[in-house]
């Protein structure tokens, strides 16, 4: 988690201090699926704080795709793909060396059909898509 955490910290230090405050009150007033931070605990919190409660309340995975989607929300599009980027890239990385059982499995059907594997969704998790 240390590494999502640095990724967050890093995209949000891009932003100025006009996007961060648009960044803080679209978090405190709520984006679609993800529950609103109140107000309060986020009143005086920096940059670290941020990540650290967005980290608490949504998880690795949710911090992140919150923070696409709020980045999408103040136009910076730029920093909202480079930060699904990443993490995709990360989250595959993992996937591959948690599972290398399947992995290897999915390697010997590889040399049998065809196959596209390990398409990189919105969602950041890893696919495979089976062609015949």
């Amino acid at each position: 988690m240390a590494n999502i955490a640095e990724e967050l910290l890093a995209t949000l230090k891009e932003l100025l201090s006009h996007d961060m405050k648009s960044f803080k009150w679209h978090l405190t007033s709520g984006v679609e699926g993800f529950e609103r931070i109140p107000k309060a605990e986020l009143e005086n919190a920096d940059r670290h704080d941020i990540v650290d409660k967005m980290l608490q309340n949504y998880g690795p995975d949710g911090a992140v795709e919150i923070t696409v989607a709020m980045l999408k929300k103040i136009n910076q599009n730029q920093l909202a793909e480079e930060l699904q980027s990443k993490h995709c890239e990360n989250h595959t990385h993992y996937t591959l060396f948690d599972h290398r059982e399947n992995v290897i499995i999915l390697m010997r059907m590889i040399q049998l059909k065809s196959y596209s594997l390990f398409k990189c969704r919105e969602s950041n998790v890893a696919e495979i898509t089976f062609t015949t």
